[in-house]
């Protein structure tokens, strides 16, 4: 089953299909300028296009999550890949494969409320992850 992707910020696939339409639409619109114009108009519309679609998706994924809650995301899912190599490291001994499997667990559940956690005031831009664990 195909997860939901209401929510999410938007991809490459938003902004190449913004671009192909912002650019289509400009060629088109093209043709309405007097002729010296035009030609100018249609040689710049894949800047144009490619710029406006960048700022487009760009404010659109700052109005899905803060930068503040991007920074936390992407810290928090370099702490899995950190924890997930101890977990997995054959010389770590039983007991710091168990300890690194408690705060993976946690480190998951952390990620997976993070947005409400965020809107909570649990996490802000100056606190730390560890600090609220």
């Amino acid at each position: 089953m195909k997860e939901s992707t209401k929510g999410t910020p938007a991809g490459l696939n938003a902004a190449m299909g913004s671009t192909a339409s912002l650019g289509t639409i400009f060629v088109s619109l093209a043709a309405l300028l007097p002729s010296p114009y035009n030609q100018v108009f249609t040689i710049i519309t894949p800047v144009l296009s490619g710029a406006i679609s960048w700022l487009g998706i760009y404010l659109y994924n700052r109005m899905m999550e803060p930068p503040a809650v991007v920074a936390l995301r992407a810290g928090l899912k370099k702490d899995l890949a950190a924890q997930l190599e101890v977990i997995n490291d054959d010389n770590c001994d039983e007991e710091t494969k168990e300890a690194a499997k408690k705060i993976y667990s946690s480190t998951r559940l952390s990620i997976a409320t993070l947005r409400q956690d965020y809107a909570s005031g649990k996490f802000t831009a100056t606190t730390s992850v560890d600090k609220n664990m």
